[in-house]
């Protein structure tokens, strides 16, 4: 009976993702309004939630959306996505910011090298295709990539320098700057990837301006800390929509990493600024910072601890599984922290014959960012100069999402 069941409702969202004009689907739709009709005829809610919505792929709940005010309902106020963390049927996919596509178009005119968007003034300004960037997504289910629309009122479509972050089945892109102007954003908007409508939609902004800055998440927050706000720090509560400011660095850094580690939220690498004299006066100096800052959120205080990374120089880290990984930037092999012993082992070395196949040659290719995919490591390489591996890094960052 089950089977039939699960056959009878398969069959039926086959026939809802190939066509919803169909007349079961047209019929189904104006049967009813509100939250209590049935979502299968037949069937009970919690069945069709549970064990069919809870593996459908994360981009079928789009189509479903529009079958009926139910269907629309279900998924919006989170029920589907409740019920898939609930069995823990979540689905991994990874997201990459990127150049936007060139366009694909005849003779080169005006028109084609020049995207129309909107500015602050919601006056419309041409925007060179170069200067636009966006994010995709990747399935590894299916190994299929899906771009994101940009975001409304960015002139480059993704702020380059920006902070992204997932959190709760939502994907949030933080600050960054302008690529037209070099205008500093404060500005936060969320993708809802599995009770929303398919598109960007503005959040509370962070009280300071801030780029090129890390941000990770503690105890069911966001935390963004340093880049071009220097010592400044705030935790985003999603739930109130409010930003609160925390307390400062200890110490001004750039290019830093911030990972949560052991319930631990640690800011890590990068250069550390010094205040030195010469015959001019004093003068600003960076440093590898042979230190980490950890924040402790019961007290609102960081603390400087000994620095965990083997090495100086940039660092590429991922954490999977209670254990931070390190692919350093230039290395022959990734190594692998271990926070109960406090030791850095070699976890395997790095496969050239294959970054060879890519391009790569003497050593030059390096991880650049990379992530951590359902227990396995995915990492974005370039097999080019390091000029462009210090470009592309700017540009470009590989995050988790794990839209549940």
């Amino acid at each position: 009976m089950r089977q039939k069941l699960v056959r009878m409702i398969t069959d039926f969202l086959s026939e809802v993702a190939s066509s919803s004009s169909s007349p079961r689907i047209r019929q189904f739709a104006e049967s009813g309004t509100g939250e209590e009709q049935s979502l299968v005829p037949g069937i009970s809610n919690e069945l069709t939630i549970d064990r069919i919505l809870t593996k459908v792929p994360w981009k079928t709940l789009y189509v479903l959306q529009s079958v009926s005010i139910a269907w629309r309902s279900a998924i919006y106020n989170r029920r589907v996505y409740d019920a898939r963390v609930r069995n823990t049927a979540t689905q991994t996919l990874v997201g990459l910011i990127h150049r936007a596509p060139v366009p694909k178009s005849g003779e080169p005119s005006l028109d084609n090298l020049y995207i129309r968007t909107m500015d602050h003034d919601t006056r419309t300004a041409a925007v060179p295709w170069w200067s636009q960037f966006a994010i995709s997504l990747y399935d590894p289910v299916d190994k299929s990539w899906h771009q994101l629309p940009p975001i409304p009122h960015v002139r480059s479509g993704i702020p380059i320098r920006c902070g992204c972050v997932f959190l709760g089945g939502k994907l949030y892109v933080l600050g960054g700057d302008e690529q037209c102007n070099s205008r500093t954003r404060n500005e936060v908007y969320m993708f809802d990837l599995v009770a929303g409508p398919g598109e960007w939609q503005p959040c509370a902004s962070m009280l300071s301006r801030r780029s090129d800055f890390p941000c990770g998440v503690i105890d069911g927050n966001i935390l963004v800390s340093g880049g071009s706000a220097g010592l400044e720090a705030e935790m985003y509560d999603p739930k109130e929509d409010l930003w609160l400011p925390i307390a400062d660095l200890l110490n001004l850094r750039t290019n830093h990493t911030m990972v949560t580690l052991d319930e631990q939220l640690y800011v890590l690498g990068g250069a550390v600024r010094y205040e030195t004299e010469d015959d001019d006066g004093s003068v600003d100096i960076y440093a590898d910072a042979d230190f980490a800052e950890v924040y402790d959120p019961a007290k609102n205080r960081w603390k400087e601890v000994p620095q965990v990374l083997d090495g100086v120089g940039d660092h590429t880290l991922v954490v999977v599984d209670g254990k931070l990984y390190d692919f350093r930037h230039e290395a022959v092999d990734v190594t692998v922290y271990d926070v109960n012993t406090n030791s850095w082992t070699l976890s395997q070395p790095i496969c050239w014959d294959a970054l060879e196949s890519m391009g790569a040659s003497n050593g030059a290719c390096c991880a650049i960012t990379a992530t951590a995919v359902d227990g396995e490591l995915f990492a974005l390489c370039d097999p080019h100069t390091k000029a462009m591996q210090l470009y592309v890094a700017v540009v470009a960052g590989l995050l988790l999402l794990d839209p549940e």
